[in-house]
């Protein structure tokens, strides 16, 4: 209601969680097309026998379905972790990056003969920088390099795996390979730097652009919001309608009693000073809803699933809290508060809604200081 307050933070927020959704998603066929792809493997190979000398049971279960398993197994465990509201949103995104990774790591084990799938370990790298969060980019790449050289030089998986000590020339792709990890992740965090950058200023610019809206929907002497802050308020009411039939509102017209007699025997300065005090006490008692200057000594609070007692109560404090705080006298005149409020459902029109708690309030003026409430 009434979005005042910079909307920037729940985008960004919304847009993590929608790119999250799409990491999960890529991991997932990831894992698809890694097996797939050995699949086809499987019956390129076998269609020529004499290319491969393992046996046909013996190549499905070293390099479909034991790889598949462990992939299974991580995504089950990102499925639990991404989608459990237990598990802190914080974490989410290490375990994603952490499965794209494991996936990563199989591929090359398993392939260990084709070296140049050692750079394969970049992309989880890569994938990290989306977040724009460097602790996140630096753990892959620790993690992602001790699995490097692990494959490297202690895992033989692969029958077929060239040494990497045997020469020069087997070593090199390997040092290459670690190399450019560590060029990326320098690249990596220079982008995430510049992200920051952008980020720091566009939130600035939001901020600067929420305080000129602010300005330009308050009312400067009581500080409270003005008519267009409350027409704002009325669009969002009648948007919310369809997509939140069950809400309900309460309207509060209140007034300021004898406030002419107020600026006649004492001036205008005295009768602005009230009004401050008015808006002042008003802020500090509708702390369920929003409050509104609507013209001259009027004012108006908007409540939104709020009970009647509550409200009611808010009115009594504001009635109380005025008549102690008033300058004395200005209370001898017999000032008081009056207050009328109405309420409706989103189905009704909130100017309606206006129309019977201002109707209220003329029927409350004939009791002056009293409260009249049309349920």
């Amino acid at each position: 209601m009434l979005n005042i307050r910079s909307k920037l933070e729940k985008e960004l927020s919304q847009l993590q969680n929608s790119w999250m959704k799409s990491h999960f998603r890529v991991n997932i066929v990831s894992v698809c097309l890694v097996s797939l792809t050995e699949l086809l493997v499987y019956f390129l190979f076998f269609g020529f026998e004499e290319i491969l000398e393992i046996p046909r049971w013996n190549y499905l279960i070293y390099y479909l379905f034991i790889p598949l398993a462990v992939n299974a197994c991580s995504i089950l465990i990102q499925s639990l972790c991404y989608k459990s509201k237990l598990f802190p949103d914080v974490l989410k995104p290490y375990v994603l990056t952490g499965g794209l990774t494991i996936c990563c790591f199989g591929v090359a084990v398993v392939h260990s003969m084709y070296i140049s799938l050692a750079f394969i370990f970049v992309i989880p790298i890569v994938v990290s920088v989306i977040y724009g969060n460097k602790r996140l980019t630096t753990v892959t790449t620790g993690i992602n390099l001790v699995l490097e050289l692990l494959h490297i030089f202690v895992i033989k998986y692969d029958p077929d795996k060239v040494d990497p000590l045997a020469g020069v020339d087997s070593l090199v792709p390997y040092i290459v390979s670690l190399v450019a990890q560590c060029c990326l992740v320098i690249a990596c965090y220079r982008i995430i730097d510049l992200e920051e950058d952008r980020l720091r200023i566009t939130k600035r610019q939001d901020e600067e652009r929420r305080m000129l809206r602010e300005e330009a929907r308050t009312d400067k002497l009581t500080g409270l919001y003005n008519r267009s802050a409350l027409a704002v308020a009325f669009n969002e009411i009648v948007e919310e309608a369809s997509q939140e039939p069950s809400n309900s509102y309460i309207i509060v017209m209140g007034d300021m009693d004898l406030f002419k007699q107020v600026n006649d025997t004492f001036g205008h300065t005295a009768g602005d000073a009230n009004l401050a005090l008015i808006g002042d006490i008003i802020k500090r008692h509708c702390n369920n809803g929003l409050a509104f200057r609507y013209g001259g000594d009027e004012f108006l609070m908007l409540y939104k699933n709020t009970p009647f007692n509550v409200v009611k109560k808010d009115c009594e404090d504001i009635q109380e809290e005025f008549i102690r705080r008033v300058n004395s006298d200005i209370r001898d005149i017999g000032v008081s508060m009056t207050f009328g409020i109405a309420g409706g459902t989103s189905g009704i029109s909130p100017s309606k809604i206006l129309a019977d708690a201002d109707s209220q309030l003329y029927l409350a003026k004939k009791e002056r200081g009293s409260i009249k409430i049309k349920y």
